[in-house]
């Protein structure tokens, strides 16, 4: 992982994107790709655009990977601390199911009924709207599609060498 694109978050810090209508995913495919490396096991949201029972969210939750898709946490991968990991996370509204691949590989598939609304709020890298469930380690390359990512795979995934861009 290049040194100079890892953002180092020490359970106190996060990063607040703007409000976006691409970041909502609202009634369309979606694809979430991140490298991360949690530094000791704890529950910290690593992104999050949602606000009571509207939006979505990636929660790392003692080893596991969840995604938030209102009102239900789903359960999609597990992880280690200490290394990093590609997560890539895919919500195919057409097909309803949401999948997710681990280092390339896929390790979840499953029948979804998508219920994100729009939450009408900024997203956050690192924590919960900067008040709660720090993020304790390190995330790099974080890229979200308003598409189905799950064809490329092997490029976003890269033989496990995180990239600056993608071409999908």
């Amino acid at each position: 992982v290049l040194q100079s694109q890892v953002f180092d978050f020490d359970g106190t810090d996060y990063i607040e994107i703007p409000k976006s209508d691409a970041l909502d995913f609202v009634n369309t495919n979606f694809s979430i790709s991140i490298w991360l490396n949690p530094d000791v096991s704890h529950n910290g949201l690593v992104l999050m655009n949602y606000y009571g029972s509207n939006g979505w969210g990636v929660y790392y939750q003692s080893g596991s990977i969840r995604f938030y898709d209102a009102p239900v946490w789903t359960t999609v991968t597990t992880i280690s601390t200490g290394q990093w990991s590609h997560i890539l996370i895919v919500g195919d509204y057409t097909g309803s199911n949401l999948l997710c691949y681990k280092n390339g590989v896929e390790v979840y598939n499953s029948s979804h009924t998508f219920s994100i609304t729009d939450p009408d709020r900024p997203v956050f890298i690192g924590s919960e709207r900067g008040t709660g469930f720090f993020f304790n380690g390190k995330l790099s390359n974080i890229a979200l599609w308003e598409s189905n990512q799950s064809a490329n795979i092997a490029n976003i995934y890269n033989n496990g060498s995180p990239q600056s861009s993608y071409t999908t």
